[in-house]
């Protein structure tokens, strides 16, 4: 008989297998895709409110920090100021005014990832008394209805009344929160030129003036676009002078002297190894013949400065111009002829018992010469003729005669003019000590 029970597709153990199975590739996908570390997400970007302050001296205002993402790993940011004279920043981004200027506070993402900056323009506290009307640089045009004032001020006395490389000054509006700013000018630098007043209702703003004359004018809008107030100022004759002194070179004697010059401020200083001679800088050069380098720094009294190097050769002369080197430590040049004239000289020799004197082949001297044995160092009698094939009965041998005719007169002692010597070629020379000169010369 045959059986009706079927078998299960699935036994227990093959069922725990594909439970395993499952169980790897699951563990296998994670590691796969998220790599058993935590994923970090870095700051992309960082947006502050708000962007530009005006601010007081002593007064302190909060800068916002947004970041994006805000899932960020670390959202830690760091605001530094770029000018701690001017404001001080804390680590929750709160301002506070310390001194007058211009500064950027600079917030960066801990990270490393992002970075945004805010302008900061601080000004000195402004008075508490109202604008006058005979003062021409502050105005509200009788505005009764939206109370706005501007005002132009001179900062410090650099430009003013002292030579500097520009003169600045202050723009302080006070009127309506978000009331337009509108500035402009001939040869005067102000940043953007339509602002808008701060929630605190003040706008400052620092100028500078390079150039003179100059001008500047501030009108103040409101949201309609009426003008509500305005100021203007005029200045000339200033104290500027914006271009740095100019210097040129030249030697003199073992000087290198800078003739340096100043458009409108004068020379006020300079290096401090160069000496003021006159109008001109001097320095002593080195005495040698290598290239010699000397560096000048002149400044002005604006400031403005002149940095230049200038390069120097030398040729060393021990004796004069026109003098050589001497054997004896002195300096020689001709000076004239001799009092006598050499008119030839010959050997007389064992080998041809003659001399070549002038062209003429003789066996003696003539009787103006004086013949010198050469090889003994003695003068044989003078005007005596000598033959040297016999030259044996003299008392010398043949062999040992090596004679020259010179001129009569051998001992040429004052035969120059006193003070000058006789020279080896017959002429006469006088000496002097030596200079040890360096000539210098300025090289490109």
């Amino acid at each position: 008989m045959e059986s009706n029970d079927k078998k299960p597709i699935f036994t227990r153990g093959l069922l725990w297998i594909l439970v395993l199975i499952i169980l790897i590739i699951i563990i296998f996908l994670l590691l796969r895709y998220c790599g058993g570390k935590t994923k970090t997400i870095k700051v992309e970007t960082i947006s502050l409110s708000p962007t530009e302050l005006y601010l007081e001296v002593g007064e302190s205002e909060r800068i916002y920090v947004t970041i994006f993402p805000e899932d960020a790993t670390n959202p830690k940011v760091i605001c530094t100021s770029t000018n701690t004279n001017v404001v001080m920043v804390d680590e929750n981004c709160t301002v506070t005014a310390v001194g007058p200027g211009d500064a950027s506070i600079v917030v960066n993402s801990e990270d490393g990832n992002a970075t945004a900056t805010c302008e900061v323009g601080v000004t000195d506290k402004l008075p508490d008394d109202e604008p006058t009307d005979d003062d021409p640089n502050e105005g509200n045009n009788g505005n009764t209805e939206e109370k706005a004032t501007a005002k132009i001020t001179k900062s410090g006395t650099a430009g003013w009344t002292v030579w500097a490389k520009q003169a600045k000054g202050t723009i302080t509006v006070t009127g309506p929160a978000g009331a337009t700013v509108k500035i402009s000018g001939t040869n005067v630098s102000y940043g953007k030129a339509t602002n808008k007043i701060g929630s605190n209702g003040k706008f400052s703003r620092t100028f500078t003036v390079s150039k003179d004359p100059a001008s500047i004018t501030v009108k103040v809008l409101n949201s309609a676009g009426k003008e509500i107030a305005s100021a203007k100022a005029d200045f000339k004759s200033l104290k500027l002078d914006n271009e740095a002194p100019k210097c040129n070179y030249s030697i003199s004697g073992n000087y290198v002297v800078a003739e340096c010059t100043d458009n409108a401020s004068g020379l006020a200083s300079h290096s401090i190894d160069w000496t003021k001679d006159g109008k001109n800088y001097k320095k002593k050069l080195t005495e040698t013949t290598n290239k010699q380098t000397h560096s000048l720094t002149v400044k002005d009294n604006a400031g403005n400065q002149y940095s230049g190097t200038v390069n120097v050769t030398a040729k060393f002369d021990r004796c004069p111009s026109g003098y050589f080197n001497g054997w004896d430590s002195k300096c020689w040049t001709y000076d004239g002829g001799a009092k006598w004239t050499k008119i030839g000289s010959g050997y007389l020799t064992s080998g041809s018992c003659s001399a070549n004197i002038n062209g003429t082949t003789k066996r003696e001297c003539p009787n103006t010469y004086t013949l010198y044995n050469e090889t003994e160092g003695s003068v044989f009698t003078t005007g005596l003729a000598l033959n040297v094939c016999t030259a044996s009965a003299r008392g010398y041998s043949t062999a040992s005669i090596m004679a020259r005719c010179y001129p009569e007169y051998v001992d040429y002692s004052g035969a120059c003019p006193s003070g000058q010597h006789f020279g080896t070629d017959g002429l006469c020379y006088r000496s002097t000590s030596p200079i040890n000169k360096y000539t210098y010369t300025i090289v490109k």
